[in-house]
């Protein structure tokens, strides 16, 4: 029987913007991860993907529902009960160059994690050590400055740096975005072949549907702040229900100029998330939109079976 993680209740993450409104960035998101599984978040810029990763790690305090890891809730600790789970959760950030200090030898960041989490010397320079051959880069690579490296190479570095304190649950947020074609498959087959040799457990956050069908078990479609589907990946791609989501299918990148086709794609922006009002989020930009429903109604996450959720009020 599967083991739940990470479980995610009901959490609203609403931002101030001038005088009593609010930018509703994640809005009512519920959702489990289960050990050793890679659960992928996709949607277009704006969504409230980061925001939703953030929220969990604590990066961001939520301001409704409840955040839970592997059985306890977390959301209402303080800093110092807070301090022993924070080792067991590490996040990958999205541009690699970000993520180190300018100024630092990448090996001064890693004795620097180190040292804030009182780790001997002999210990510290052993995981290191493991952790470069993992991410099949050489032990020289301690003695240069970020700006020194590759895209892909700073982008392992992060990956091992997350990796340094054993964690149980990582978030990796657009981990490969930045990175031309070929270094993000590297990565994804690094991500891959950890998962498998550590047993860890990814939220795996992207705007591209053909990364995340290749490396997620089970996908949440995130519109506006709320999931408008979530699925097995299987079931997703196989049986897409909702008009977003289908949409995001249509332009996936091909592989081939002969694959094109006459698929209807997606019109307009994401409308701004101030002050939302009821109803479906995405009906102004659905080819399926009723009038007087889905504008004034907000649906539901219903189950169309039990490995699918969709919130319309007319699935494909």
């Amino acid at each position: 029987m599967a083991t739940k993680l990470v479980e995610v209740k009901h959490i609203k993450k609403y931002f101030p913007v001038g005088k009593d409104s609010f930018l509703h960035a994640v809005d009512d998101v519920s959702f489990e991860i289960e050990k050793g599984e890679i659960y992928g978040i996709v949607g277009e810029s704006g969504s409230g993907k980061s925001t939703i990763g953030r929220c969990i790690l604590r990066l961001l305090e939520i301001d409704e529902g409840e955040v839970f890891f592997a059985k306890e809730r977390i959301d209402d600790q303080t800093k110092s009960q807070m301090a022993p789970i924070r080792p067991q959760m590490q996040m990958v950030f999205q541009n690699p160059l970000a993520s180190f200090n300018p100024k630092k030898y990448i090996g001064a960041t890693f004795r620097e994690l180190g040292k804030v989490y009182h780790l001997s010397k002999e210990e510290l320079n052993e995981r290191i050590i493991n952790l470069l051959e993992l991410i099949n880069l050489p032990a020289d690579v301690l003695a240069r400055m970020p700006n020194q490296l590759s895209g892909g190479q700073l982008q392992r570095l992060a990956v091992a740096r997350c990796l340094l304190l054993n964690p149980k649950f990582i978030v990796a947020d657009e981990p490969v975005s930045a990175l031309d074609v070929s270094v993000q498959a590297q990565i994804l087959n690094l991500i891959l072949d950890l998962r498998d040799k550590m047993g860890l457990t990814i939220l795996f956050i992207s705007h591209d549907l053909n990364v995340v069908q290749r490396i997620c078990d089970k996908v949440a479609v995130v519109y506006l702040g709320t999931i408008v589907e979530q699925a097995t990946k299987e079931e997703l791609f196989l049986h897409t229900a909702h008009p977003y989501t289908k949409a995001l299918m249509n332009v996936k990148p091909i592989e081939h100029p002969s694959l094109r086709s006459d698929k209807e794609v997606l019109m307009g922006d994401i409308p701004s998330a101030v002050d939302v009002k009821e109803g479906c989020r995405f009906a102004g930009r659905c080819p399926k939109c009723e009038k007087g429903l889905c504008d004034c109604v907000t649906p539901p996450l219903v189950a169309i079976n039990e490995n699918h959720f969709v919130a319309c009020h007319h699935p494909l």
